[in-house]
């Protein structure tokens, strides 16, 4: 008998606010936008695209197109979707090699 996997749902692991801030911070230190929208999509899913989007006062069509695979959310949706999440955006010095570098590979 052969076992037969699942798909994983990273939303689904997502329990806490700590859970989701842990994922969403270490996602900003890869420096790669593309994989932190990703990120924020999942985040999004684990609280709840709808009320995500009540939150934000938009249509909820209008957040999920934004959050599909190849989407590129624009800043104003990211900064709506990061409050909606109860999160703000802070910014630190960035070392050099690292703005210059560009995205940070991922480990698997």
């Amino acid at each position: 008998m052969t076992a037969r996997l699942e798909p994983l749902d990273l939303a689904s692991a997502l329990k806490t606010g700590e859970d989701i801030r842990l994922f969403l911070s270490e996602a900003l230190s890869m420096n790669d936008p593309a994989y932190f929208a990703h990120v924020l999509a999942i985040a999004a899913r684990s609280e709840g695209i709808s009320q995500i989007a009540d939150k934000m006062d938009l249509p909820e069509e209008t957040l999920k197109a934004a959050l599909v695979e190849d989407g590129k959310p624009d800043f104003m949706t990211v900064w709506k979707m990061l409050s909606a999440l109860g999160f703000t955006i802070e910014t630190a010095p960035a070392q050099i090699s690292d703005a210059v570098s560009g995205p940070k590979e991922r480990q698997a």
